[in-house]
């Protein structure tokens, strides 16, 4: 697309709507939100630039492989379910304890393993599309 407007757009809305999803995401486990929308919403800002600018220059800005990026997700929200058993408990039982004054537990390393997901698999399928018109 080639419009001046809509390209400043596109730069000027994607660090809002990063910061945006990084909020809900950490805000998710407590109140409404979490890693599911708070991927959609990432991966919406890298899709409006891929819109605006163009797909492979959406790809440089994300710089990794979003299948991977998805992989990995994978694995930290499988983590995080299977580290209670090690401790003797049921999977995906929250273990909680507090680093900075925060109360940081598995919850949220599931959260971000489902926002990883959700960003690799939106970006990896949006992407294809965006490249085929």
């Amino acid at each position: 697309m080639n419009s001046l407007i809509f390209e400043r757009v596109a730069a000027w809305f994607f660090p809002i709507l990063q910061a945006f999803a990084i909020y809900i995401l950490f805000r998710g486990h407590n109140a409404a939100g979490g890693g599911f929308i708070a991927g959609l919403i990432s991966s919406s800002a890298y899709v409006l630039y891929a819109i605006a600018f163009d797909p492979s220059k959406a790809m440089k800005k994300f710089k990794l492989n979003p299948l991977m990026f998805a992989g990995v997700g994978l694995f930290v929200a499988f983590i995080s379910g299977f580290y209670p058993t090690v401790s003797e408990l049921p999977f995906f039982t929250g273990i909680w304890g507090e680093v900075f004054g925060l109360a940081i537990g598995t919850p949220v390393f599931f959260d971000i393993g489902v926002f990883m997901v959700v960003i690799g698999v939106t970006l990896s399928i949006v992407m294809n599309l965006l490249r085929h018109e």
